[in-house]
């Protein structure tokens, strides 16, 4: 007798007629018969499709089992679905469910996964050609977990054979099992079926878990598939993980970029486990990788870098990652079929140290732990990188890596006097950005101070106490800001870079320049340095380059510098080019022509040496040096090492230092020539004369100069040589328009350090 029970426990040996007769029987039970060899028995006249289903919740901890004997040779038109568990009693239309094929143009004994009319394999059988005039039995088993086994033994074998084995939970319960049965007319009475037997569990709802930010987190992502490297598919991919002790219920969640978000489908990801996720038309390709489920459409994974987040039911923001195709490490696995892998899944720091390419022969570890897992915990300190005014009222802070939110968002944590602070907002889903809002408006002519405390960022990192400053800017007029420092010819695996100097004594807005250069002749529109307000006070440096960091890796950067990725960085040719600072409007605020005969004589390889100002308040060519050797050949973001400070006496001209040493060390490498004439209207003759009379250097002839500056003499003779150790004369000649003529004869030492 069939048994009323709907999970649990079914039995049936179809002994008599009740099975078909039972109200918890559903189909076109008129097409099968009970015959008498106590066999339910496909029974019809034509071709077609028939079934029977009943109810049925188990699909915990299940296993059910059927004999299945086919008088006919199994093919496209003929060929048995045994559903396992079904959400609808209609078992030829639309459900959610599982079924094992046997027959099919496969003569397959396979585990398919049914989502609405789409039916994917889940699990391939081990043997082929057994399903011709099939006789036998098949047995299937699934645990709490999702872990399928999918045996079947033939009448004339003892033991069952284990036929494949899979993890899938894209189905959570059930409501029905039953048989599905193709036929052509030949075959409508040649299908026979026997020992029905089903046990397990059915699934209970759990109460909904309360999820947080960082339970779950991006282990893996499979960007540029192809060329595949082995058995994994040549499709995208993007695998989570679960951190948590508990089953997590991903319905209703969102995978998101900045263009949209994509729904996540009925699936769970176990404690501890991973989920993969791929194109839902590419679900039926990962079916032999545990906990697949499927997403349309897909994100497209931008080769070179993107932003993705997750959101839970209630579109609060889980997890977050943002790749870049330099996380490889390398540029082998970064051309294609290599995935990247987290290292240390709870680093939850998203650096770029935390993650690289698989080392798995297969190219990654869908669905599994990860090539490279080991311990790697971010013990790095976060850093400031820059304020910024947003509004009248608020400022936005900017920092270099994901910060603890309750910090960030604890108003006792910041001191500022003149302004009252409301509220505190931070950016998702990254929490790097900070906007305070004031209940006062930003006053003009008011520098503010804002000092932050008790701040770490999410690994718990501290911060430090941190003062900075903030200010209405003023109008950027030429000479303002000035270019202060070039690199324009790095080492091999460094960076070029620029550095500016405030040498006003006004508040700057760095979003109002744009650093660009010469083509030809012809000024470019350059790159904007900053999307947003970004202050530069008097007497502060910035740096300029493609990756700062990288520069500062290689050079000692001044404490605190401001430093700006530049994308795309401007072209500045090794020989010789143009260094231009100009307004959004294109309007010149300063410019440098280098060239790389500009260097010190010392210098013999210009390479990883930069060009200085000597005196950021002094204009012309001949202000400029190489940086010294001392310094590491570049001071980025710091004063320069060969700055000079004019001498402040009240001179007409005078000699300083008035002993150099011209080796590049940093250190009184050049003499310089000051002049304070009080007045235009004069033209210069300058000569270096040695202790026997020779003139050995000619520094200028008929010179129009302006009412003070400054002329130096590197210690080149006029064959561009050093000149001997010793004592030489300058011989000065300020000649006027009227024909007045001022003359002087200064000494000088030219010494070794």
């Amino acid at each position: 007798m069939f048994p009323m029970a709907v999970f649990a426990q079914i039995s049936e040996k179809f002994s008599d007629n009740s099975f078909l007769e039972s109200e918890n029987t559903f189909g076109t039970k008129d097409k099968f018969v009970v015959n008498a060899g106590k066999e339910l028995q496909l029974s019809d006249l034509a071709a077609g499709n028939a079934y029977v289903s009943f109810s049925s919740e188990a699909i915990n901890n299940a296993v059910w089992e059927l004999s299945v004997r086919i008088n006919a040779t199994t093919s496209s038109g003929n060929f048995v679905r045994y559903y396992l568990a079904s959400d609808a009693s209609d078992l030829s239309g639309s459900l959610n469910g599982y079924f094992v094929m046997i027959g099919n143009t496969a003569d397959e004994v396979s585990l398919y996964r049914q989502t609405g009319t789409t039916r994917t394999k889940i699990i391939t059988n081990l043997r082929t050609g057994i399903t011709d005039n099939f006789n036998g039995q098949v047995k299937v088993t699934r645990d709490t977990e999702g872990n399928w086994e999918l045996s079947s033994k033939l009448s004339t074998e003892e033991d069952f054979t284990l036929e494949g084995v899979c993890n899938d939970i894209r189905v959570l319960k059930s409501s029905f099992s039953g048989i599905f049965v193709q036929y052509t007319v030949t075959n409508a009475t040649k299908y026979f079926f026997d020992n029905l037997e089903i046990s397990g569990e059915k699934y209970v709802e759990q109460p909904k878990v309360e999820v947080h930010e960082n339970d779950i987190v991006f282990s893996e992502l499979m960007v540029k598939p192809t060329p595949v490297v082995s058995i994994i598919p040549g499709y995208e991919y993007i695998e989570l993980y679960n951190r948590t002790d508990k089953a997590i219920n991903m319905s209703g969640f969102h995978l998101a970029d900045n263009s949209r978000t994509y729904t996540i489908d009925n699936c769970v990801i176990q404690p501890n486990s991973y989920l993969l996720i791929c194109n839902t038309s590419r679900v039926a390709d990962f079916a032999t990788f545990p906990n697949v489920t499927g997403i349309s459409p897909f994100p497209t994974l931008t080769d070179g870098g993107k932003l993705l987040w997750l959101e839970d039911d209630e579109r609060n923001i889980i997890t977050w990652i943002e790749y870049a195709d330099t996380w490889y490490g390398s540029d082998f696995k970064a051309a294609g079929g290599w995935s990247i892998e987290c290292i240390d899944l709870g680093n939850l720091s998203r650096n770029a140290d935390n993650y690289t390419a698989s080392e798995n022969p297969d190219g990654g570890t869908p669905g599994t732990e990860n090539s490279v897992a080991r311990s790697n915990p971010d013990t790095i300190n976060p850093k400031i990188e820059k304020l910024a005014i947003s509004s009248d009222k608020s400022i936005d802070i900017f920092f270099n890596e994901t910060m603890n939110v309750d910090f960030l968002l604890n108003k006792n944590n910041y001191k500022i006097a003149d302004l009252t602070i409301s509220h505190i907002e931070t950016q998702k889903p990254k929490n790097n950005v900070i906007t305070i809002y004031f209940e006062e408006n930003i006053t003009e002519e008011m520098i503010y101070e804002i000092s932050l405390d008790n701040f770490t960022d999410i690994s718990g990192n501290p911060l430090g106490n941190k003062i900075m400053k903030f200010a209405i800017p003023k109008e950027i007029e030429p000479a303002d800001v000035v270019i202060n420092e070039v690199m324009f010819h790095p080492a091999s695996g460094g960076e070029k870079y620029v550095e500016l100097y405030n040498r006003s004594n006004k508040t700057l807005d760095l979003s109002a320049l744009r650093l660009s250069n010469r083509k030809n002749g012809e000024l470019q529109s350059g790159t904007l340095i900053s999307t947003t307000r970004t202050l530069l006070f008097a007497g502060e440096y910035v740096l300029l380059s493609a990756n700062c960091e990288t520069v500062c890796s290689q050079y000692t950067c001044g404490d605190g510098v401001r430093k700006i990725n530049l994308k795309p960085f401007p072209s500045y040719p090794i020989a010789n080019g143009d260094v231009v600072l100009v307004t959004r409007d294109l309007e010149i605020i300063d410019e440098f022509s280098y060239s790389e005969k500009m260097h010190h004589p010392m210098v013999k390889n210009p390479v990883g040496v930069s060009l200085e100002k000597i005196n950021p308040d002094l204009p012309g060519a001949d202000n400029w040096h190489s940086a010294s050797f001392e310094c590491g050949y570049g001071t980025p973001g710091a004063r320069n090492s060969q700055f000079i400070e004019e001498n402040p006496e009240n001179k007409t001209v005078w000699l300083a230092p008035e002993v150099f040493s011209p080796d590049n060390d940093g250190n009184d490498d050049f003499l310089n020539i000051h002049y304070n004439l009080g007045e235009n209207a004069y033209t210069a003759n300058i000569k270096i004369y040695d202790a026997q009379g020779r003139c050995v250097k000619k520094i200028t002839n008929n010179a129009l100069l302006s009412d003070n500056g400054v002329f130096r003499w590197n210690g080149e003779n006029d064959n561009g040589t050093i000149c001997n150790i010793g004592i030489y004369i300058v011989h000065i000649e300020f000649i006027k328009t009227n024909g007045n003529v001022k003359k002087y004869k200064l000494s000088c030492v030219l010494s070794v350090n």
